[in-house]
């Protein structure tokens, strides 16, 4: 977010951002309150009226101690490794 706020200044003149950190079902309740005109967030559920845009995919790594060689072939699924 540091390289952000330089960008939006140069091309939004006249914007005022201010960055708050937070859980996203904190930050989303502050943008359906108002108290917040937009926010990044992280989530895999419907959030309600709010239109919403994709900004990213992230790969999830599995990773453990090398002495236990963590040879998973094929890789667990979310479903196996909650159970």
């Amino acid at each position: 977010m540091p390289r952000l706020a330089p960008l939006l200044r140069k091309k939004y003149p006249d914007l005022r951002p201010s960055f708050v950190d937070g859980f996203s079902a904190a930050q989303h309740e502050r943008v359906v309150s108002g108290d917040l005109d937009l926010a990044i967030l992280y989530s895999d559920r419907t959030l309600g009226p709010l239109p919403t845009t994709p900004l990213l995919t992230e790969d999830l790594m599995l990773v453990g101690p090398l002495a236990q060689r963590c040879a998973l072939a094929p890789p667990p699924t979310c479903y196996a490794i909650g159970r």
